[in-house]
């Protein structure tokens, strides 16, 4: 990887160019979510840190979902305020 830009999301890959019209390389860009890492290069001291205090700390409870309603904003509030009840299907 020569660059990233974190702003937009994307990474800047070694050996991933196209030729523009004057016959320069330029480097495309490739969106994060479509790369996928292979390797993780343990040889600096901040990343070994970083991971090690990541694996010592427990992560979080995730929440129960609540059933989300099919109606939203203004029509949910007032079917609710209603009474408005599903029909059954016959």
């Amino acid at each position: 990887m020569s660059k990233v830009d974190r702003q937009r999301g994307y990474v800047y890959i070694e050996g991933v160019t196209s030729e523009k019209a004057d016959g320069s390389a330029r480097q495309i860009p490739v969106h994060s979510s479509k790369v996928v890492i292979r390797r993780l290069a343990l040889d600096d001291k901040r990343r070994k840190e970083i991971l090690e205090r990541r694996a010592a700390t427990p992560e979080p409870k995730a929440e129960e979902e609540r059933p989300k309603s099919r109606l939203r904003g203004r029509r949910a509030r007032t079917a609710e305020n209603k009474g408005v009840e599903e029909r059954e299907e016959t």
